[in-house]
């Protein structure tokens, strides 16, 4: 169990769980031909409770994957299986070698890091150089047929973008060039390119310094700096990048490890260990209504917009979306992402569970809002999230009204975390007539709505 205490908060609990890898021998040959199940059976429930309680899973299979089960375990000379790898009868004390404490302590670090990183939702990925080799524009796609390393290295490096694009990590180009020119050369490339331009929810390919660039995407993306990786093979474009955005990951320095790194993050698998997965096009969908927002009257635009949202109570095919939900949404979210609220926590006894679905011209945006509401002598707002995609369409307001309806509460209390990333939440209930009481407590007047706001810090 990992515990934070900074930054002035409550103590906060993760769980950690450790799956078991299979052993690179199983003794009993002819025994039993169902031996390999055994692992399976064990690491089953294993997932299954990572995933209802939102623990950090340590990943013993993908360690022995990534370094070799005789490099770990020393089953291959001893009975059943033990952390030591290689043996020497010369030394009799326990032969468990340094690599092996250190693979171990490696992963186990990048784990209880991950409780205070934020997860990865954005990778900005510069093109020439770093997507292909050399310059595209100039070599044309022909380029990407070479059977030579540095071609496979590359085309590494676009598989494991695309396979975390299709988990929910949103992708975004932001290189020097041509626009037109380089994404014609790129679709000319077809399929020889495992990424398409397509999978990218927003392009910048122009010759303005990038870090000029970096700050309209995060405006764009609503997103932040420490929520972001940025990979670019130029020396001169990563330092001018990280002097820009400090909390921001930048990589390729050696384009050769890029791949590795990024399969191997724990933030990053985090963050797109969720179960909604490409938001490729809800999120171009967004950007696409934002560019429309300055060419449609503000006065005709809701119209334009042809909302349609849909609040109802949850049913239990909805807790993964919801879970993943408040564990991502930090920005209109009244909880600190240290403390997201757990299975266990949101579904108790008594709760009552609402969602929002919307849907517009552009997309369906699919499940984007949860609000819980606990039954007592003054009903609780435990929880309150809604994700960034669909905050310009205004339609939160309707979520926790249509909640207090439904439950016919004038009256909540509701446990608020003021932090840095959560200011978006606390700037619209300042627009509800948000007022601090001598007792640090918060109160709102919307209509004949009061809502106590209870400051949990």
């Amino acid at each position: 169990m990992v515990r934070d205490a900074s930054d002035g908060l409550p103590d906060q609990a993760r769980l950690i769980v450790h799956n078991v890898a299979r052993p690179s021998f199983w003794p009993p040959i002819g025994s039993s031909q169902d031996w390999r199940h055994i692992w399976e059976n064990l690491n089953r429930p294993i997932e299954e409770a990572v995933r209802e309680h939102g623990a950090l899973l340590f990943d013993e299979i993908e360690l022995a994957a990534r370094h070799g089960a005789s490099n770990l375990f020393d089953d291959v000379h001893f009975p059943w299986s033990h952390h030591g790898g290689a043996t020497d009868l010369q030394n009799d004390a326990p032969n468990q070698r340094a690599e092996v404490h250190i693979a171990l302590a490696r992963e186990l670090w990048q784990v209880i890091l991950s409780v205070k990183a934020p997860s990865v939702k954005v990778i900005v990925a510069d093109l020439d150089g770093t997507l292909w080799p050399g310059v595209l524009a100039e070599l044309g796609p022909g380029v990407l047929d070479a059977d030579t390393n540095s071609v496979w290295v590359h085309q590494g490096i676009q598989e494991a973008l695309k396979t975390y694009e299709r988990q929910g990590i949103v992708l975004a180009s932001l290189s020097k060039g041509d626009e037109a020119v380089t994404l014609d050369l790129w679709q000319a490339a077809g399929s020889r390119s495992r990424l398409r331009p397509e999978d990218f929810a927003a392009h910048s390919i122009d010759w303005t310094p990038k870090p000029q660039r970096m700050a309209s995407l995060l405006d764009s993306l609503q997103t932040t700096e420490d929520r972001v990786i940025f990979i670019d093979d130029h020396p001169a474009e990563r330092a001018l990048m990280q002097r820009a955005f400090p909390q921001m990951l930048v990589l390729g320095e050696s384009i050769e490890s890029v791949r590795s790194m990024l399969l191997g993050s724990f933030p990053l698998r985090r963050g797109a260990s969720g179960v909604t997965g490409s938001r490729t096009s809800t999120t171009r969908a967004a950007l696409d209504r934002e560019k429309d927002r300055m060419l449609v009257p503000e006065d005709d635009f809701e119209e334009f917009l042809q909302i349609r949202r849909t609040v109802r109570s949850a049913t239990t095919d909805d807790y993964p979306r919801i879970i993943e939900l408040l564990d991502r949404t930090t920005q209109f979210s009244l909880a600190n992402p240290n403390s997201t609220l757990r299975s266990n926590e949101v579904f108790a006894d008594g709760a009552s569970v609402m969602v929002l679905e919307v849907e517009d011209r552009y997309t369906d945006y699919g499940l984007v809002g949860v609000s819980i509401i606990e039954n007592g002598a003054l009903p609780t707002l435990r929880a309150y999230s809604v994700s960034c995609r669909v905050l310009g369409l205004d339609v939160s307001d309707s979520l926790l009204r249509e909640h207090m309806d439904a439950l016919g509460a004038s009256t909540l209390r509701v446990a608020l975390v003021e932090t840095d990333r959560n200011r978006v939440i606390r700037q619209a209930l300042t627009a509800w007539n948000l007022v601090r009481d001598p007792a640090g407590h918060f109160t709102i007047n919307r209509k004949d709505q009061i809502v106590e706001m209870d400051n949990a810090s």
